[in-house]
C-alpha cells in the first residue's frame, strides 16, 4: 500500500500543475502520514522523498503537511530524529515560503542535539540570511545602484544596435527597474522574507537560534567555543532587530516581534535558569501534550467508526 502511494505521490511531481493536482496531493501526504504513525518502520523511506515538497512553492499546502507529519514523527519515535535532520538540513535552502521555513527552521532548532547538527543549523541560517550586519549590507547595495543610476541619467538614453544593422534607444529608466528587480530577486530567502516585513518570522529565527546556543554549550567542553557560538547566535538576532528599526523592509517590526527577540537576547546574556528551562523542556512537552489530544482524539474516532 505504501509503495502505491509513493509512487502516486510521484506521479503528481510529473504533472503540469492542475486544479485538483495539489489536493490530490495533499491528500496523499495525509494518507502517508497516518500510515507512517501506525507502522513507524516505513519512515525512513518516506521521509526523504516527502521532504522534496518542502521547496516547492506551488505545493505549499503539501507541505505544510508535511511539516505536521516530520513534527509528529521526530517527537514520537527519537530514532526518526537524525534523519529528518539531515533531509531538513538539505531543503533548507531551496524553500521559499515563510510558512515552511519557519516550520523547518523550528524543527532543527528543537531537535538538533549534536555539535555538528548545531553547527549545521546555524550554518543554514546565516546562508538564508546572507552577508551581516544586514542594515549595513542592504545600504551598501543601494548605494551601488544609486551611482549606476547617476551615470545612466547622464546619458539619459543607451544606443542599442539590432539585428539588422540600425540603432535602437533605451531608456535609463528601464535600466534602473530591471537592476532593482534583480537585486530583489537575488537576496536569499530569509532576507527577502524579512525584507517584505515578515518579522513574526525574524522572532521565531531568534528564538530558535537561542535554543541551538544553549544546546551548544551544553555539548561543547571549550568556553571559548560555547561563548562563540552564543556571540554569533546574538550577533544574528541584533541585526535582525537593527533591520527591523531601519525603516528598510517594506513592513515596520511589530512591538510583539521585538519584545520576543529582546527576551531571546535576555536569555543568552543572563542564562538564568528559569528561562533555559523554559526554552529547553517547556516548549517540547508542550508539543507532547498536543500531540498526546490528538492521539486521543483519533482513537476516539475509530471506536466510534467500528461501532
Amino acid at each position: 500500500m505504501v509503495l502505491i502511494l509513493k509512487k502516486e505521490v510521484q506521479k503528481t511531481n510529473n504533472v503540469v500543475e492542475q486544479e485538483d493536482n495539489d489536493k490530490y496531493r495533499q491528500l496523499l501526504v495525509r494518507t502517508l502520514h497516518s500510515c507512517s504513525v501506525k507502522f513507524p518502520d516505513i519512515c525512513t523511506t518516506v521521509i526523504p522523498m516527502l521532504t522534496e515538497f518542502l521547496g516547492d512553492i506551488q505545493s505549499e499546502m503539501a507541505a505544510v503537511d508535511v511539516l505536521l507529519f516530520l513534527r509528529e514523527a521526530v517527537q514520537r519515535f527519537p530514532k526518526l530524529q537524525s534523519i529528518a535532520i539531515v533531509h531538513l538540513l538539505e531543503t533548507i535552502p531551496s524553500i521559499k515560503t515563510s510558512t515552511i521555513l519557519r516550520g523547518s527552521l523550528w524543527i532543527l532548532g528543537e531537535y538538533c542535539k549534536t555539535k555538528e547538527d548545531i553547527q549545521s543549523a546555524m550554518h543554514e541560517i546565516r546562508q538564508s540570511l546572507g552577508p551581516l550586519p544586514l542594515v549595513e549590507d542592504e545600504l551598501s547595495k543601494q548605494n551601488g545602484e544609486e551611482a549606476v543610476k547617476d551615470e545612466q541619467l547622464t546619458q539619459k538614453f543607451q544606443k542599442l544596435v539590432t539585428a539588422d544593422g540600425t540603432y535602437a534607444t533605451q531608456s535609463a529608466l528601464t535600466s534602473q527597474y530591471k537592476g532593482k528587480k534583480d537585486e530583489s530577486e537575488k537576496r536569499a530567502p530569509l532576507r527577502k522574507l524579512l525584507m517584505n516585513g515578515d518579522f513574526f518570522l525574524g522572532a521565531a529565527v531568534a528564538s530558535i537560534l537561542t535554543k541551538l546556543a544553549l544546546r551548544y554549550s551544553e555539548n561543547a567542553a571549550n568556553q571559548s567555543r560555547r561563548n562563540a557560538f552564543t556571540a554569533e547566535a546574538m550577533f544574528v538576532i541584533v541585526s535582525i532587530i537593527h533591520l527591523g528599526k531601519s525603516g528598510l523592509p517594506k513592513r515596520p517590526m511589530t512591538d510583539d516581534d521585538l519584545d520576543r527577540m529582546q527576551l531571546c537576547l535576555k536569555v543568552l546574556s543572563e542564562k538564568a535558569p528559569a528561562l533555559i528551562h523554559v526554552f529547553e523542556e517547556d516548549c517540547r512537552r508542550s508539543l507532547a501534550a498536543l500531540l498526546a489530544v490528538k492521539q486521543k482524539e483519533e482513537k476516539e474516532i475509530e471506536v466510534c467508526l467500528r461501532f
